[in-house]
């Protein structure tokens, strides 16, 4: 499935450059153009849906390096920075009487 969604995309951007390529000089403008021709007559708001698409896609993206630059980040300098830091993990412990998670350290059972 997701090879053939990568097909179709290249696809339609091919479609798009051949379909356009008179009406828009900028090669970056394709994809707005064509957007915005081929579903902005409907209206039907899917114009608006192909932008809330995209910015997912950037913020799913942007996610995903924020959580692997906090990670290289707490694994390269903090890990040198404090050392045995990384032999333990924080794992769930008993509720205490108040109904709040208590947390305990515990040692880990694979060493990084």
């Amino acid at each position: 499935m997701k090879r053939f969604c990568t097909v179709l995309w290249g696809f339609f951007a091919l479609l798009a450059v051949v379909l356009y390529h008179d009406k828009v000089h900028n090669p970056d403008l394709v994809w707005g153009y064509a957007t915005l021709d081929l579903l902005g007559s409907l209206n039907m708001g899917l114009v608006g849906l192909m932008i809330a698409c995209l910015m997912a896609a950037l913020m799913s993206t942007a996610d995903c390096l924020m959580i692997t630059g906090s990670s290289l980040i707490t694994h390269n300098i903090y890990r040198s920075l404090v050392p045995g830091s990384f032999g333990k993990t924080l794992c769930p412990g008993r509720q205490s009487r108040r109904g709040r998670r208590r947390y305990r350290w515990r040692p880990d059972r694979h060493p990084v």
